[in-house]
């Protein structure tokens, strides 16, 4: 995730996932995290699809994470439920959307969001047979929509996102936050130093233009 640099660090507990990490695994990564960076602000979010109340509770707890992102076809209840058992730990919702499913989607959202604090909706592109990781590029409409609803929450953008595309995306959508996965990856699951370096360039870039543009415009 993006908000002018690396704030949060995505662990994957998706089994069949080429990301997947064991909840001993990343309690490794977030305790070393903290001690070599113990000032650091970055965020520890698990992914999870489909998961039990039970294991996304103790996942939560072993690894030390501070945010889950629910990935899958988790109904209000089981999110609800996981709301009630762990209050201090934040909620990422992410949808995957299409033209065809759009309204749809973003309906059963808000009233996810009459039952539940959501810190941020995670807009990635819809495919039938995986949940997220795809390198597909959502259609920049759909975030567009989404943002002219003032009560949604905070919108962090994924989806196919690279180096090389994410200046133009930037200029046609302010999301809070982007999530990045195969778009900064040198092969399956294993991130490419360089390229992480240049999408975080390409978006302080993206970004200081538009604050640019609109500081003209309000001149």
């Amino acid at each position: 995730v993006w908000q002018q640099d690396v704030a949060a660090i995505g662990l994957n507990f998706w089994r069949t996932s080429k990301r997947f990490v064991s909840p001993e695994q990343a309690g490794l990564i977030t305790r070393e995290v903290q001690r070599v960076h113990h000032n650091s602000l970055v965020e520890f979010v698990g992914v999870f699809v489909n998961s039990s109340l039970d294991e996304v509770s103790s996942t939560v707890r072993e690894a030390q994470l501070s945010a889950v992102q629910f990935h899958g076809d988790e109904s209000i209840t089981m999110i609800s439920d996981f709301h009630r058992l762990m209050p201090e730990v934040r909620i990422i919702r992410a949808l995957r959307v299409c033209e065809q499913n759009f309204e749809k989607t973003v309906q059963s959202f808000r009233e996810l969001c009459l039952a539940v604090p959501i810190a941020a909706c995670l807009l990635d592109a819809y495919s039938p047979s995986h949940f997220g990781g795809t390198g597909q590029t959502i259609n920049i409409d759909l975030p567009r929509s989404y943002l002219t609803d003032k009560s949604l929450p905070r919108l962090i953008l994924a989806g196919g996102l690279t180096p090389e595309n994410i200046g133009s995306i930037l200029a046609e959508v302010r999301p809070w936050g982007i999530d990045v996965a195969s778009g900064v990856e040198s092969s399956p699951g294993i991130k490419d130093p360089d390229k992480v370096r240049r999408l975080l360039v390409n978006c302080a870039a993206a970004t200081k233009a538009a604050s640019s543009v609109e500081q003209s415009l309000r001149l």
